[in-house]
């Protein structure tokens, strides 16, 4: 059944005098700024944990952080980074690594991302332009992508009503990919929204007691 599409991104399916409203996909898009991405938040990690330097995946606070093709331990800066290479808004313990493609996988088990935000370093240090990359992806398929340049502190955000259960993000000093650029991606403070509870679970059973009224209907009129 070819489902109709109207303009605020939900179908809705009329079935036996039933409204079911079912998700449809949209785009992940990236912004710059606090509160750019996040109306609330409802996870947060700041790496204050020395098993932020070596587990791969990282986790806190639900966040799930893995590392490919990246140094571990800060790039052998330890606990706390290098001195004066970060931005002055990075605090503490934060996230960081060099290699030739390397990049950070960021994701939240099975819950999805609504709006996702952090402050994004360079290992270049704090007075380089930030050249990333990213991609965003929903299971096997990708939902976003793109590329741009900041300032060292930015806060980058990235936002998708439908949701999104993964972000790829890295940086490096001029052109920056996820293949052959040596990169040297670093960032703190990163906070999430996650998607609100959807009851497609009511909705699909609603739609199934409308199709199975319809062809109870349909028999009588074939009995009559």
């Amino acid at each position: 059944m070819k489902l109709p599409q109207c303009p605020c991104g939900v179908a809705a399916v009329l079935v036996a005098g039933l409204a079911v409203s079912l998700p449809v996909r949209a785009d992940v898009l990236q912004s710059a700024g606090a509160g750019s991405a996040l109306s609330r938040v409802d996870a947060r990690a700041d790496f204050e944990h020395l098993g932020a330097l070596s587990d791969n995946p990282y986790i806190e606070d639900g966040l799930s952080f893995a590392r490919t093709a990246l140094t571990f331990d800060n790039n052998g800066c330890g606990y706390g980074g290098c001195v004066d290479t970060m931005p002055a808004t990075f605090s503490g313990n934060y996230l960081y690594g060099t290699g030739p493609g390397g990049y950070f996988s960021i994701s939240a088990g099975a819950s999805l991302f609504k709006g996702l935000e952090f402050i994004a370093g360079s290992g270049y240090g704090r007075d380089a332009p930030i050249n990333f990359v990213w991609e965003a992806y929903r299971g096997a398929y990708q939902t976003g992508g793109g590329r741009g340049s900041v300032d060292s502190g930015t806060v980058l955000g990235f936002t998708d009503s439908a949701g999104f259960d993964r972000l790829l993000w890295s940086e490096s000093l001029t052109s920056v990919d996820f293949g052959s650029s040596f990169n040297a991606p670093a960032f703190d403070t990163v906070q999430a929204q996650f998607t609100d509870a959807v009851p497609e679970a009511p909705s699909y059973a609603m739609l199934l007691a409308g199709l199975g009224l319809l062809g109870m209907m349909a028999r009588r009129r074939a009995a009559a």
